[in-house]
C-alpha cells in the first residue's frame, strides 16, 4: 500500500468518525475507542495493527484536553 496507513485512538468516538469523513483517504484509517491510559490495551491494539498492516512507521502519542481560546487566555 502506498501512503501512511493510521491507527486512531481516543475516548471521543465522534471525534474518531469525524477525522474518517474529513480524510481524503478514509480506507487507509483504522479506529479504535479507548482510553489511552489503558497502556496494557494500547499495546494489544498496536501489536493487532502491526499484524494487520505488516508495519508501523510512526508512533504518536498526543493525548491532551483540548481547550479552545486565544492562546493568550489560556493558561499553561
Amino acid at each position: 500500500m502506498k501512503g501512511a496507513c493510521i491507527l486512531d485512538i481516543d475516548l471521543n468516538e465522534t471525534g474518531l468518525k469525524v477525522t474518517i469523513q474529513s480524510s481524503c483517504h478514509p480506507q487507509h484509517i483504522s479506529i479504535d475507542v479507548m482510553s489511552v491510559r489503558a497502556e496494557e490495551k494500547i499495546i494489544e491494539k498496536v501489536n493487532e495493527y502491526i499484524t494487520r498492516q505488516g508495519r508501523l512507521d510512526v508512533f504518536v502519542n498526543v493525548a491532551d484536553i483540548l481547550r479552545t481560546g486565544s492562546t493568550v487566555d489560556i493558561p499553561v
